[in-house]
C-alpha cells in the first residue's frame, strides 16, 4: 500500500510503502523498483528488492527492512509491515 498521490512519483521522489502480511506463515516477496518515468528499465535501470517475513526468536513474525544498494535511488523511502 502506498499513500494516495495525485501523480506518479517523480524521479528521486521516494514514497513510503506499507506491506500487509496475512496469515502466520513466513514468506518472501520480490518488490520491483524503477524510476517510474523513463524507459531506463529497458536497459537494466530497475532493481528487485527481496522482502521477507521470518519468525523471530520469540515466535512472532517480523519483516525485514528494505535494503537499497549504494547509488540506487529507490522509489520507496521506507517499508512498514502490518501483520493481519
Amino acid at each position: 500500500m502506498m499513500p494516495a498521490l495525485s501523480h506518479a512519483p517523480k524521479v528521486g521522489e521516494a514514497v513510503p510503502l506499507e506491506v500487509w502480511h496475512y496469515g502466520n506463515a513466513p514468506s518472501t516477496f520480490a518488490l520491483y523498483d524503477d524510476d517510474g518515468t523513463t524507459f531506463d528499465y529497458t536497459h537494466g535501470g530497475y532493481r528487485w528488492h527481496n522482502l521477507e517475513v521470518v519468525r523471530g526468536a520469540e515466535g512472532s513474525l517480523q519483516g525485514n527492512n528494505l535494503v537499497v544498494e549504494p547509488g540506487w535511488n529507490s522509489s520507496y523511502s521506507e517499508v512498514v509491515w502490518r501483520f493481519l
